[in-house]
């Protein structure tokens, strides 16, 4: 149970000169000593370059295989704003948040045909004309390679700051996000702002983590007010267990009431029990909506060709939205006439895949097999897809394919090795594997074999025995 916060103003989360002074020493001190080497780091003579792989590394949110291998394809502003949509959807995939793929491509275009491919100096201009630069974006980019001084906040720096000056607020407040950008413009150093402001991120991605900050090993905790008032309460913990029972109260008590509460501040009722270490509970932890929830049949549609490689259905997605612009199986939303529960055939199946016209094609396409429904969350969407796995062959004498106006349709038929090499999701690499796995197994459901064998002996016609209504297969446990 938290204990309650010490009573006091809003003076309380400011800091004084002195403090300002002292703070940016020891944080440019501890960074010169305690820095990483990540790759972004390297020192380079060229300013623009410096700031092209500053801007790459916050885009891609430091994740250093993905840096490495952005950055060999494309080590300049220049090469980039060359390069083709695709392969620049290719080397992002699976890294999640796939519009900024395409939104540092934008921004390349725009640096290298407005600014002749100099990066602008200045984190106003940059945020205002570079497409997918924000204000945190902007002020690395300016800070890091330009020594511009100006502030940046991005996560670690709202947690460093929230213990630093007890910020018991939701972070994600406008009250809160305009008060921790008022203090990192306060302590900013004029003379090494980069080395500064990567310090605060240093210190919130390797000390003050989290769920186990080490306080023992911050260089600034003496400038911290969460760490003050650990200490204290723990102080008082202590006397309060070693006091006499009529004592007890009034230790754990005192200095309640000796200011009105805070203003700014939540009620410690309202801020979620961060456990025994008290500096935990900054930043308050804000309660998360529950994602939406969508479901979506997912038919895999596997063309077998002769003598050749079997090739498979993929769309494009629309430019905007979940997954822009990434190629994936069909998706087809559930709806009451169409879900695993509705009695309904392949032919209705494939009449609602968009762009296409397989349910009255020449193809011959069987069910082959229903999968366990899976489930991936995205940020913000819970997805479950009902995955279902037909197959397709063309009529003797026929090889042309049935779609291929991927220009106009956004369809296509991969073989695994294209999509392997493709801009995919994670969704399509998850679907495909049910396939390539139970491939290896070489079985099919039991109910499925079942099926066909008993209606075959009978007389039945087998293509028909073949297309077993496809709600038969999907079961909720």
């Amino acid at each position: 149970m938290l204990g309650p916060m010490p009573a006091h103003n809003a003076e309380y989360h400011r800091f004084s000169g002195s403090q300002v002074t002292q703070v940016r020493r020891l944080l440019i001190d501890w960074y010169a000593q305690s820095k990483r080497p990540l790759p972004w780091r390297n020192a380079n003579p060229d300013e623009n370059e410096n700031a092209y792989r500053v801007w790459v590394s916050e885009i891609i949110d430091t994740v250093i295989p993905y840096f490495n291998k952005w950055t060999e394809a494309w080590p300049t502003v220049h090469a980039l704003a060359a390069a083709d949509p695709e392969a620049v959807r290719s080397v992002w995939s699976g890294l999640g948040y796939y519009s900024r793929a395409s939104r540092l491509l934008e921004g390349a275009i725009i640096v290298v045909n407005k600014f002749k491919g100099v990066m602008p100096r200045d984190a106003e201009t940059l945020q205002k004309e570079i497409p997918g630069i924000g204000r945190y974006t902007a002020g690395a980019i300016a800070s890091i390679a330009f020594n511009q001084a100006t502030p940046l906040v991005d996560g670690n720096v709202v947690r460093v700051l929230s213990r630093m000056r007890a910020l018991g607020m939701d972070p994600k407040s406008k009250t809160a996000v305009d008060l921790h950008w008022s203090l990192a413009a306060d302590i900013v150093d004029p003379d090494q702002p980069g080395d500064f402001n990567q310090s605060l991120m240093e210190l919130g991605a390797t000390v003050c983590t989290p769920t186990n900050p080490d306080c023992g090993a911050c260089p600034v905790k003496e400038y911290c007010r969460a760490f003050e008032e650990h200490t204290v309460s723990t102080e008082k913990a202590k006397a309060a267990l070693q006091a006499p029972r009529k004592m007890k109260r009034k230790i754990i008590d005192a200095d309640a009431d000796d200011d009105e509460p805070c203003a700014l501040c939540l009620p410690v009722t309202d801020i979620e029990d961060c456990g025994a270490l008290l500096v935990t509970r900054y930043p308050v932890v804000p309660k998360k909506k529950a994602a939406e929830e969508k479901e979506v049949l997912v038919p895999i549609i596997e063309l077998r060709i002769p003598d050749q490689p079997s090739k498979f259905l993929v769309m494009q997605r629309p430019p905007k939205g979940l997954l822009a612009n990434l190629w994936d199986f069909p998706h087809i939303p559930t709806t009451e006439e169409l879900s695993p529960l509705t009695d309904f055939s392949s032919d209705n199946l494939l009449a609602s895949i968009p762009n296409t016209s397989l349910s009255k094609s020449c193809l011959t396409i069987k069910i082959e097999k229903p999968f366990e429904p899976i489930k991936h969350l995205f940020s913000h969407i819970k997805l479950t897809m009902n995955i279902v796995w037909l197959t397709a062959q063309l009529p003797d004498g026929i090889s042309e394919l049935p779609v291929n106006d991927t220009a106009t349709k956004n369809c296509a038929w991969w073989t695994e090795e294209e999509m392997e090499a493709g801009a995919v999701p994670v969704t399509l690499k998850k679907a495909l594997k049910l396939v390539t796995d139970d491939r290896k197994g070489g079985s099919k459901t039991g109910a499925q074999q079942g099926t066909i064998k008993k209606k075959a002996k009978k007389g039945a016609n087998v293509k028909d025995a073949a297309q077993p209504s496809i709600s038969n297969f999907f079961s909720r446990k």
